[in-house]
């Protein structure tokens, strides 16, 4: 983490960084749940009912409604952060890696290479 020296956007972007962090390593356990349960169960062939009787299912629909979570805590976040001033040249780095990640690269690929380029360069500019 890095030291927010009184800047509450390094605070707050630190936090909805490592939020999104766990909502993909929770994403990533989560796909290799199901692709066990399509080879060792036939997950495809099983009804609703039929999956919920299994501890894939279970271990799925929680880290689901943690990653559901996550996503409404960083989502308040995100809506609050404009309105969060930068003081330093890390506070402007997060905000920036924020948009980037938020400019989904599948969505968007010009926005979040744009956003992502200016963070490398103000970054090469500052040290940062």
């Amino acid at each position: 983490m890095i030291s927010s020296n009184g800047d509450p956007a390094i605070a707050a972007c630190e936090t909805f960084l490592a939020r999104q962090s766990q909502q993909q390593r929770l994403g990533r356990r989560w796909q290799e749940i199901e692709s066990r349960a399509f080879v060792e169960l036939n997950w495809p062939k099983l009804n609703r009912t039929q999956r919920a009787h299994h501890r894939e299912q279970l271990e799925m629909d929680a880290l689901y409604d943690e990653m559901d979570s996550l996503h409404e805590q960083n989502q308040a976040l995100l809506e609050s952060l404009p309105s969060i001033v930068a003081t330093t040249h890390l506070g402007i780095c997060g905000k920036l890696a924020v948009a980037a990640i938020e400019a989904c690269p599948e969505d968007h690929p010009e926005l979040h290479h744009l956003i992502a380029s200016i963070l490398r360069d103000y970054r090469a500019l500052h040290g940062a």
